[in-house]
């Protein structure tokens, strides 16, 4: 390819490409989160203030307050950077050169896609909803309701960091209350007889944990596959192909007919 081909890649202006009209996922993240906030905020870290304890609790208290609401705007930031931003699509019109090869591919030959009817830049693969081909195509992420690829990698993988701040923050605080309460401070003891707000506390303690749990999961995962230089995709294709391979040698077949 040319050198002044490389510009093209860079993701061209327009509305994302992504299912219309979109706007349920990012309703429903962005509420779960808020009401996250507010509810720590307001069942546990206001109260502490007019606890009386000592200025430097007081400190202390601001400081967690802080601390969560920069992850929440961190976290919040980065999903709608991802929610709207194109995945970068192969340019319309975009033709290889004729010496130009795709070392991903069986024969080494820059593939064409018939869907689109166009040309594949390698590492580039047909997305079915979004119903065009995506550079460095990831995977197709129904909440935020489109492909993540070469436009959109960055903020995706932010969004999980601080997402994973923000909710091991958040049940560290309700944790903290709950701890207290069972110590035996007067101020944090739960009456789980009479007073609904301790088995609420209690709940979103232990609720955020299945989002954290799963946000850790994909974080690690995406920074392995970033060190391997490879994407969802190409570890499932990779993994596939050494399955056929290892079938192939099970059925005695020369190492000449394995795939590479």
């Amino acid at each position: 390819m040319h050198e002044d081909s490389l510009d093209r890649f860079v993701p061209p202006p327009g509305p994302p490409v992504r299912l219309g009209p979109g706007k349920m996922p990012f309703i429903v993240i962005s509420t779960a989160l808020t009401v996250l906030l507010v509810f720590v905020i307001r069942s546990t870290l206001l109260p502490w203030l007019t606890a009386g304890y000592t200025q430097l609790w007081d400190f202390w208290i601001y400081l967690h307050i802080f601390g969560l609401t920069t992850a929440y705007v961190s976290t919040m930031v980065c999903f709608y950077i991802t929610w709207n931003t194109q995945p970068a699509v192969v340019p319309e019109n975009w033709i290889p050169d004729r010496d130009a090869i795709d070392p991903l591919s069986s024969d080494n030959k820059v593939r064409y896609c018939e869907k689109c009817e166009a040309w594949q830049p390698p590492r580039s693969s047909h997305c079915k909803h979004c119903k065009r081909c995506v550079l460095l195509r990831d995977q197709h992420c129904p909440w935020f309701n489109g492909c993540i690829g070469f436009g959109n990698m960055k903020p995706y993988l932010l969004f999980f960091l601080f997402l994973i701040g923000y909710l091991s923050t958040s049940i560290f605080i309700t944790g903290s209350w709950i701890f207290l309460s069972f110590v035996g401070y007067e101020f944090e003891s739960c009456h789980y007889g009479t007073s609904w707000n301790c088995w609420i506390i209690g709940l979103m303690t232990a609720l955020p944990m299945i989002p954290l749990g799963l946000a850790a999961f994909f974080f690690f995962w995406h920074m392995q596959l970033i060190f391997t230089n490879a994407t969802s995709q190409e570890f499932l294709q990779y993994y596939e192909m050494r399955k056929r391979n290892q079938e192939k040698q099970r059925a005695g077949a020369p190492s000449e007919e394995l795939e590479r």
